[in-house]
């Protein structure tokens, strides 16, 4: 009789990077992260046309 829970013990220890990897790479090709990514980009590409230092602080209107 095969023991399936020593089989799956030895699989998940073989291949135990595997599950980071496959969220990482699903995290990757999310439409919110694309987004995100993007929305930075843009973000940073006109601080540096406008000569100012970028700031994690969103700023508030008066």
């Amino acid at each position: 009789m095969i023991n399936f829970g020593s089989l799956l013990s030895q699989l998940f220890a073989s291949f135990w990077w595997a599950i980071p990897l496959f969220i990482l790479i699903s995290l990757f090709k999310s439409p919110w992260f694309k987004g995100f990514i993007g929305e930075v980009m843009l973000t940073c590409k006109q601080l540096n046309y406008s000569g100012k230092a970028p700031t994690l602080e969103k700023t508030r209107p008066c």
